[in-house]
């Protein structure tokens, strides 16, 4: 009961559920097959009937438990660390999310494959744009200069004003654009890169201070041994010279106390029901 409550609060529900059934299964190994028949039927049948309380329950792998004659499974031993990782990458059409995941399976020496979703690419470039200039406006004319809705643009200005090319006063904005893919990220890289738009738009000079940046945001997911867990968002950051870019990483923070309350509160409610069926099967 302790080792299912400890798995359930960390929100790993088939690692939890794992370490349950195997808990069950080798403490009644010696009893025979025809108990142990029952024990595997009634825990399918109430995978199956919680699994509206904590959905994916029903589709958890069987656990490979020591009574087996195999070790004991994985994922009771392993934890799971989510990781966000930032990819630059001189040219976003050549990023190949299998190829990033080979490469951190390589770097972190983990055994089981990591798990990585492509969250969005960022395009990142500073303008120099005349004085005054309404930030609203300037989000506006980039995301008609660039073919996309102003929700993907985000403006904020440096703090820094110069003298541009007219020897009138400019200000600094940083603009970040946000797409959801390559092929996007490598359109926008090139129209982001020079000013004639932007200059028809607002009506006034506009320099790039900085030229168009990409990366790729990339949620990573890894199992691995406890002991490891610190070391990954470096080893993660190593993987860079595998897909030819620039790898940053930072583990994402654990979910809040309430939510991992209410998970453990969940599996405790699951646990008291399995231990009356496994009564009444018995």
């Amino acid at each position: 009961m302790g080792s299912f409550s400890g798995a359930a609060g960390t929100g790993d529900v088939c690692g939890a559920w794992q370490t349950y059934e195997c808990c069950l299964k080798d403490a009644f190994s010696s009893c025979g097959s025809s108990l142990q028949q029952q024990i595997s039927i009634m825990m399918d049948t109430t995978k199956k009937q919680f699994n509206a309380q904590l959905p994916g329950l029903a589709s958890c792998a069987a656990a490979t438990c020591s009574s087996g004659g195999s070790s004991a499974p994985t994922a009771a031993t392993e934890v799971e660390t989510i990781l966000m990782a930032t990819i630059q990458m001189a040219d976003p059409l050549a990023f190949d999310l299998a190829k990033y995941m080979a490469a951190v399976k390589k770097a972190t020496g983990v055994s089981h494959d990591p798990i990585a979703v492509l969250k969005a690419f960022e395009i990142a470039i500073k303008y120099v744009v005349p004085d005054g200039t309404e930030l609203a406006a300037l989000k506006a004319a980039v995301a008609k200069v660039n073919s996309i809705t102003e929700s993907q643009v985000t403006v904020a200005t440096s703090g820094v004003r110069r003298l541009g090319a007219g020897r009138r006063l400019g200000m600094n904005v940083d603009v970040t654009i946000t797409v959801p893919d390559a092929t996007k990220a490598a359109a926008v890289k090139t129209s982001a890169a020079t000013a004639t738009g932007l200059e028809s738009e607002l009506g006034g000079t506009v320099s790039v201070a900085q030229a168009p940046v990409a990366t790729a945001k990339v949620e990573t997911k890894v199992r691995s041994a406890p002991s490891v867990t610190s070391q990954l968002a470096t080893k993660i950051q190593s993987a860079g010279t595998d897909i030819g870019g620039t790898v940053t990483a930072e583990v994402q923070a654990a979910p809040p106390a309430a939510s991992s309350n209410s998970a453990s509160s969940k599996f405790s409610f699951i646990l008291a029901t399995v231990v009356i069926l496994f009564r009444a099967a018995m």
